[in-house]
């Protein structure tokens, strides 16, 4: 399997990703397993992945948030 290289706007997304999670730490209503879990099924991950999200003004706050309604 070949390594494929993180451009720009990856690196932001892997970076966005992260800020995500760490603010669930403190902001999330439920464990960070079950907000991993919901995240890693949710519209907002497969923004991430399509990176569709890059033309969004959403914060982390707002992600925690979209995730918990779903």
């Amino acid at each position: 399997m070949e390594v494929r290289k993180i451009d720009t706007e990856g690196l932001f997304l892997c970076e966005f990703q992260a800020k995500v999670f760490e603010s669930s730490l403190k902001n999330a209503k439920c464990s960070s397993e079950i907000f991993i879990r919901r995240f890693m099924n949710s519209k907002i991950a497969e923004n991430i992945d399509d990176r569709s999200i890059l033309v969004t003004n959403l914060l982390p706050i707002d992600v925690i948030e979209e995730i918990e309604k779903q």
